[in-house]
């Protein structure tokens, strides 16, 4: 998790989650990831919580809920231990779901759009 991290940036990120923790992951109702992410080293935020961000909430950090994050990271990192499992894919998960539906969406008239921030539009009625 931490490789290529400077200890000071080990420090920042430590302290700010627990920090984090103490308030109970509690955060303003307006304000987003990337206002959350700013009390740390810019390369913290950038290697380590905005891919997690994009990764879980599907949404850039300038207009995630900064809420909805901190929900994520307590499940993920505050949680007990019978909170989760730890599960391995025994098939390829590309192959299980995201490319079936995209052949189903295909095979009834749909179009599929993929590495795009915008795909939304697309679903919108014109």
């Amino acid at each position: 998790m931490a490789r290529g991290l400077t200890w000071s940036e080990r420090v920042a990120n430590i302290a700010w989650f627990l920090r984090m923790k103490r308030a109970g992951f509690a955060r303003g109702p307006d304000e987003t990831v990337a206002q959350m992410l700013a009390p740390l080293p810019r390369r913290v935020a950038q290697g380590l919580w905005e891919p997690l961000c994009l990764a879980a909430l599907n949404t850039p950090p300038s207009i995630a809920s900064a809420q909805t994050f901190a929900n994520v990271l307590k499940a993920a990192f505050a949680g007990s231990v019978a909170a989760s499992d730890f599960m391995l894919s025994a098939t390829d998960l590309a192959a299980l779901f995201p490319d079936a539906a995209a052949r189903f969406v295909e095979s009834h008239g749909g179009v599929v759009r993929t590495a795009t921030l915008r795909a939304h539009r697309a679903c919108r009625p014109q």
